[in-house]
């Protein structure tokens, strides 16, 4: 199994519960994690894990929220967690390829 180690990071250091004193909103963080590009190139492998063992978007939820820690709730901006996951992969490899 993956150690999941950018996608851990991005949610527990870059989203964790205190992410609003730091971001204005979470693309911000998201944005952090870009920065770090052995990380960026990682993140693609980390959520196409989780999703590709996920069963539906209830255990998406219990994984991102419960057992990575993450203090940012996707369906408080209206995103289910997999549109969620999708997106954040579409913004760092759109970093990594410009």
């Amino acid at each position: 199994m993956t150690s999941l180690t950018a996608l851990r990071l991005l949610l527990q250091g870059y989203l964790n519960y205190d992410w609003p004193d730091e971001y204005d909103d979470p693309r911000m963080a998201v944005d952090d994690l870009r920065s770090e590009p052995a990380l960026a190139r990682v993140l693609s492998d980390d959520v196409e894990h989780v999703i590709a063992n996920a069963n539906g978007e209830s255990q998406l939820r219990r994984v991102v929220v419960d057992e990575l820690g993450s203090g940012y709730l996707p369906e408080a901006d209206d995103w289910t967690y997999l549109q969620w996951l999708k997106e954040v992969v579409r913004r760092v490899e759109d970093r990594l390829k410009g």
